[in-house]
């Protein structure tokens, strides 16, 4: 009997000794699956059973509970991590559109077209299609609401008699002010779609830099005013329709043209909303109409991406890759030193295009050089980059041991400044002006201010990419 209480007793010493071996060390778990900073479902889904089977972490047998402990603990050691959320989101409730067309004469030369109403008919059966009612509207010093829904009757109705009949102001459009008008309309069960040339009209003798400088600022205060009462995201859409027709220059001088012109779509809601419309792409991204396009929301918290280093890829030396943001023995090769960076920006509201401007990315040591550009379809199947969608290319003559920190900013994407003009006088004969929208870099401007104003001022940054270089 003594023999077997004896061996019993070692059982139970031994079965406790190795359950205190094998107890979860959560903190390395935590740092091992996020290496790549991406919290995957498959990961978080087999990490949590381990903390289910663990006593000491009881309070977080929730799965909501143990995503909010992944995220504060993320934020505390500085890592910015995409986490698999657990918590089934309630299906998005369907919202009314609220549809403005501005209506002021310069809008007739697109009008008096089929090519403009094709489109415009085609976008709003796309919006309907996720929306519970669509409101169409006129829109110039007044706002005028047609009656019934019909898109068909509303898109292909369009004509300059037709703008003369319902009225209003039409023969200058002070931008600002139909601004305010729509987003005193806009809220999150009602999202709004602006349509228009977005030319600014001066008034006649007023200077025309100092008539954009203060449009953009009024553009700039009616967006602040509304987003301190909301938070909203807005999506540009540059089209390009025929138009046949008269312009009228910033000098208020009447010339007929007719060729392909640039005019803008804007959806303003929340940012689930520009999602919605993005995601169902209410624009075919490969339709020939669509020129461009440029998303604004709020940078208040940045968004983690996942990224690593990779080699072979635009590599100039050697180095040794030890994870996914470090890099060691780094060494220079005839005294210049390069690697790349593979990142992911599939999911970012932006869209890819985005991010293959240079000028959105900003280095903390100025003495390395950037490329970027999107993977190839052969690159995006290789298993090295799998899941990634951009390749950053850095370069340098002066190789040292730190950490390069690459901010990715909210900026005003380089499509807006190609396409804007401060003089439109020559339009008839200039073939660069006739693609151009005077004002337009100070519309946009005002509007990128008033998202990077709120909520915190000069808050731009979309996300940190750091490299930790050791020779």
């Amino acid at each position: 009997m003594k023999n077997k209480a004896l061996s019993l007793t070692l059982l139970t010493l031994f079965a406790t000794a190795v359950s205190g071996c094998s107890s979860l060390d959560l903190q390395e778990e935590i740092e091992e699956i996020t290496d790549d900073r991406v919290i995957t479902k498959e990961e978080f889904t087999d990490l949590h059973a381990k903390v289910v089977k663990d006593s000491k972490y009881n309070k977080f047998k929730d799965a909501a509970a143990f995503y909010q402990y992944l995220q504060t603990y993320c934020t505390k050691k500085n890592k910015q991590v995409r986490i698999w959320n657990p918590v089934v989101k309630a299906k998005a409730r369907p919202f009314n559109v609220n549809v403005f067309f501005e209506n002021s004469y310069s809008m007739n030369g697109y009008v008096s077209q089929a090519d403009l109403k094709s489109s415009l008919y085609n976008m709003l059966v796309n919006v309907k299609q996720g929306a519970s009612t669509l409101n169409l509207h006129y829109i110039n010093s007044n706002v005028i609401k047609m009656p019934g829904n019909n898109i068909q009757s509303f898109s292909t109705g369009l004509s300059p008699a037709a703008f003369k009949k319902m009225g209003g102001k039409q023969g200058t459009s002070d931008i600002a002010d139909i601004l305010k008008n729509v987003l005193s309309r806009t809220d999150q069960h009602n999202p709004s779609i602006l349509i228009s040339d977005f030319v600014f009209s001066p008034p006649k003798g007023k200077d025309a830099l100092s008539y954009l400088q203060l449009q953009q600022v009024a553009v700039k205060d009616a967006l602040v005013s509304k987003l301190t009462a909301q938070n909203l995201a807005l999506v540009i859409f540059q089209m390009k329709a025929y138009f046949q027709g008269y312009y009228y220059d910033h000098k208020l001088n009447t010339i007929p043209l007719a060729m392909d012109r640039p005019y803008y779509i804007w959806f303003i809601g929340t940012e689930d909303q520009v999602k919605e419309v993005l995601n169902r792409q209410i624009i075919n991204q490969s339709d020939s109409h669509l020129l461009n396009q440029a998303v604004f929301k709020s940078t208040q918290h940045t968004e983690p991406v996942s990224y690593k280093i990779v080699v072979n890829k635009g590599q100039i030396g050697d180095f040794t890759p030890v994870k996914s943001d470090e890099l060691e023995n780094a060494e220079a090769k005839k005294g210049e030193f390069g690697f790349s960076v593979a990142v992911n920006f599939r999911n970012n509201i932006r869209g890819l295009k985005f991010f293959t401007d240079p000028g959105v990315y900003q280095l903390s040591n100025p003495n390395y050089s950037l490329t970027v550009r999107p993977l190839t379809p052969i690159e995006e199947k290789t298993p090295s980059l799998s899941g990634f969608s951009h390749l950053l290319s850095l370069k340098t003559k002066r190789l040292q041991k730190e950490e390069l920190s690459i901010k990715v900013l909210d900026k005003v994407p380089s499509w807006v400044n190609s396409y804007s003009s401060t003089d439109d006088s020559k339009i008839k004969t200039d073939q660069a002006e006739q693609a151009k929208t005077f004002g337009l870099k100070y519309l946009v401007n005002g509007v990128s201010q008033a998202f990077s104003y709120y909520p915190n001022a000069n808050q731009n940054i979309i996300t940190d990419i750091k490299i930790k270089i050791n020779k």
